[in-house]
């Protein structure tokens, strides 16, 4: 539509346009000319003018022009690089070279065969540790001491890994296995593989030191052959020179029932497991035909087993305990003199069932001697009535304890309080390992060289960052000089 000035309102001012007014419309002659006269004193540039834009001012757009007139001695200034400074340098190489340190041993590691090397024994393994070197894959059978365990952890709410001595090896050989009980997996044999390791690689061997410290005192248990072997040393070492101890005793190694040897001093703790062939104890619980003590004395009375109108203590979960005296233990079918504990146990239980009275059981009596190591001697059997005659190896000897002699069928073990030894030697002093018989050994059990594929890439990218370093603080240094 297109408006007719002719036809606006009467009231409305007339427009008029003064030719002198730059704002006012230009006629399109007018608006060409100019456009033209621009582009004339506008100056030329090569390609594509992006300033020519009519939302460009006329200031820039000129301006623009000059853009691809460069200083020539800008041009000729050289790039400034980047520098790597020298400190920089020796921090990353140190620090390379400090991780590829760490890295070697997993390194070694993960090139072992996929099998690992077998050992009939514990001992076999230690004996060839001098020719295989540290971080090993091996498997042997072996038997962990559980009752002396430590456990290796960060923090109390970590179940960490157990540490546990092998029996056998003196404390040289230990197992480094997982404590997380949902994560073992399950064993039916004593059969372990792992990575071996020196303990003194081990970040926890400080603090197994100190643990071991702490808890000086370990019970031990010597068995009757081991016991009668070593009494028979001890006597010979008293009668002929021998080196004291800071208690002032003679030290020897005594062989335990784990394998292993401990020292042990004249003064040393001892106590005498004694289980009684001259005494048998019965358990009775009450039944429908025996309902209390007094109707349990008479039964066992008619068959001989205890004296009429015996008495009875209180055993546990109600039940009574009668004693069979010696007199009557000689008299039952397969016991004697010359009985054993075990043989007449199992004389007395016959009798009970050959009676039908099967609620009741026939328990061996012990009984603890306490003593020390000097307080123990071997005598003979003179004036003894019980003797030790079926042993084949019987040479007419009995365990004098003080004044009480006991026949070597009726000594179980002997239990003995000694110090807590660093592993690897028999000294008496935790914290020393100066009589060890050499390097401890860490057995980490579950461990595999398949487990440690990323060692060598790792240590590939450790090693080129160390020499790229290396040649950025060559170069450096090169510059400072020139």
């Amino acid at each position: 539509m297109i408006d007719d000035p002719s036809q606006q309102h009467p009231s409305a001012p007339l427009q008029t346009s003064d030719p002198s007014d730059s704002r006012a419309p230009k006629s399109a002659e007018s608006a060409t000319a100019d456009s033209a006269k621009d582009a004339a004193n506008r100056p030329a540039s090569s390609g594509l003018d992006t300033m020519s834009h009519e939302g460009v001012p006329r200031d820039l757009a000129h301006m623009s022009g000059n853009a691809s007139q460069l200083d020539p001695e800008l041009i000729a200034l050289p790039r400034v690089r980047t520098r790597v400074g020298p400190v920089l340098a020796v921090s990353m190489v140190v620090f390379c070279v400090y991780l590829l340190a760490q890295l070697t041993a997993d390194l070694r590691f993960s090139q072992r065969g996929d099998e690992p090397l077998t050992f009939a024994s514990a001992g076999d393994l230690l004996a060839a540790t001098s020719d295989l070197g540290t971080d090993v894959y091996v498997e042997l059978p072996a038997v962990p001491d559980r009752s002396y365990v430590s456990r290796v952890r960060q923090s109390p709410a970590d179940a960490g890994f157990r540490v546990l001595p092998v029996q056998g090896t003196n404390g040289r050989l230990l197992l480094h296995i997982d404590g997380h009980i949902w994560r073992n997996e399950t064993r039916y044999d004593e059969n372990y593989r792992g990575r071996l390791r020196p303990l003194s690689a081990m970040p926890f061997a400080d603090e197994l030191r100190q643990h071991w410290a702490e808890h000086k005192s370990v019970a031990r248990f010597i068995g009757p052959d081991d016991a009668r072997a070593a009494l028979a040393e001890s006597a010979s070492l008293s009668s002929g020179p021998s080196g004291p101890t800071e208690s002032g005793g003679v030290r020897q190694r005594v062989l335990v029932t784990t394998g292993d040897h401990i020292a042990i001093a004249a003064d040393t703790a001892v106590r005498v497991t004694r289980r009684r062939a001259d005494r048998v104890d019965i358990e009775v619980i009450a039944s429908e035909a025996l309902p209390d003590a007094q109707a349990w004395s008479a039964a066992l009375a008619d068959i001989g087993l205890v004296p009429a109108g015996a008495t009875a203590k209180d055993g546990p979960l109600g039940s009574w305990v009668f004693t069979v005296p010696e007199g009557i233990v000689d008299g039952a079918d397969g016991a004697g003199p010359r009985a054993t504990a075990d043989e007449v146990v199992a004389a007395v239980q016959s009798q009970l069932e050959t009676a039908k009275l099967f609620t009741a059981r026939a328990l061996a009596v012990e009984e603890e001697l306490p003593a020390t190591w000097g307080q123990l001697s071997l005598a003979d059997r003179v004036g003894m009535d019980r003797v030790d005659g079926d042993r084949a190896d019987d040479d007419g000897a009995a365990l004098a304890v003080g004044d009480v002699r006991v026949p070597w069928s009726e000594v179980v073990w002997l239990m003995v309080d000694v110090p807590r030894t660093w592993p690897g030697g028999p000294s008496s002093d935790p914290s020393s390992d100066e009589d060890g018989d050499g390097e401890i050994w860490v057995l980490l059990v579950g461990e595999q060289p398949e487990l440690y594929w990323y060692a060598l890439p790792l240590c590939g990218l450790l090693a080129l960052g160390a020499l790229l370093f290396l040649w950025a603080l060559i170069r450096t240094m090169r510059e400072s000089k020139s």
